[in-house]
C-alpha cells in the first residue's frame, strides 16, 4: 500500500487498465495472483517489481523472471536489486551495517543480490 500511496501523490488516479497486484512471494503463487488480477498474456504488459528481489530466495527471483520473460511482445519489466556485495562484503558500502541493523530490528533481512556486471547475462539466462 505504501507504494500505491506514493504513486497517488503524483498520479491521483491510475488509468483503468492498471492493476496493482500484491504478492507474498514466500507464500503465494505469482501465476494465480496475476490471473486473479485479470492478467492476459496476449496483452502488452509493464511489470514494476520494486523493492522485492533483495528479500527473496534466488529460486523465487529466478521463477519470477522466467514468468516475466513469457509476457507478450513489447512488454517491459522494471525491477530493483541490491548489489551482491551488500550481502557478502557489507563494509564495501558506507552505511550498510546501519541498514542491515535497521532491517533486522524490523524482522527483515536481505537474502538476494546481484553483481551489476553480471545482470545482462543473468537476465539473458532467464529469457530476456
Amino acid at each position: 500500500m505504501a507504494k500505491q500511496d506514493a504513486l497517488k501523490r503524483v498520479l491521483p488516479s491510475a488509468p483503468g487498465h492498471v492493476r496493482f497486484v500484491a504478492v507474498d512471494f514466500k507464500h503465494n503463487d505469482l501465476v494465480s495472483a496475476m490471473s486473479d488480477a485479470g492478467y492476459r498474456d496476449s496483452k502488452r504488459t509493464f511489470v514494476l517489481w520494486e523493492g522485492v528481489t533483495n528479500y527473496l530466495t534466488a529460486e523465487a527471483v529466478d521463477s519470477t523472471l522466467e514468468w516475466c520473460s513469457t509476457a507478450s511482445t513489447g512488454s517491459r519489466l522494471l525491477f530493483t536489486y541490491v548489489h551482491r556485495d551488500i550481502l557478502t562484503r557489507p563494509s564495501a558500502f558506507v552505511g550498510t551495517r546501519n541498514l542491515l541493523t535497521s532491517l533486522e530490528k524490523a524482522g527483515e533481512r536481505f537474502t538476494f543480490g546481484m553483481d551489476p556486471s553480471h545482470v545482462p547475462e543473468y537476465l539473458a539466462g532467464h529469457g530476456f
